[in-house]
């Protein structure tokens, strides 16, 4: 997942699968312009809106095996609260 994607300047397709996820619908369809421009298709990269509260059902529950977020955090209000949602369930020992 590319958090806070913006435009999608870091999102490169060079893995199975790429969301970018931003709270801006103006910048997620500037992000898959970019990717339709690009002849990427869809299921490999694209950009959905969204707030992102780390709710399970968010996102159709998909699991990501990384997480970047560039050049975004002095947007948030609650540096930790947005780090706490994007870190997986910690497994009980």
């Amino acid at each position: 997942m590319d958090f806070a994607c913006g435009t999608g300047l870091i999102s490169k397709p060079h893995v199975k699968t790429i969301i970018g996820v931003d709270i801006s619908q103006g910048m997620v369809d500037q992000y898959n312009l970019r990717v339709q421009r690009e002849s990427i298709p869809p299921e490999k990269m694209r950009a959905v809106r969204a707030e992102f509260e780390g709710k399970v059902e968010e996102l159709d529950d998909m699991k990501f095996d990384v997480i970047i977020c560039s050049s975004s955090y002095h947007h948030f209000e609650s540096i930790a609260r947005i780090t706490q949602t994007l870190e997986p369930p910690r497994r009980a020992s």
